[in-house]
């Protein structure tokens, strides 16, 4: 996970991590420290936060899609 951080680290553009508010895997910790600075939404759910929760997740992804479209057109 060590490139994950220093990847994430460099990285200048908007990030949204979603987690699953149950999930085994990935620590909540872990993924404040990858998160930052960005959005970190928790769901309910798992590690498949995705397909155990769907609709939550979907729109989600749809409003974090919607700022970056902004973003980048209030830019033009």
């Amino acid at each position: 996970f060590k490139d994950e951080v220093k990847l994430l680290e460099k990285y200048t553009g908007k990030k949204s991590v979603v987690l699953g508010d149950t999930d085994p895997l990935i620590g909540r910790a872990y993924v404040e420290t990858i998160t930052q600075p960005g959005e970190l939404v928790i769901l309910p759910g798992g590690h498949s936060v995705q397909s155990e929760n769907p609709a939550e997740f979907n729109k989600v992804l749809s409003d974090f899609a919607e700022q970056c479209f902004q973003t980048l057109y209030h830019d033009l």
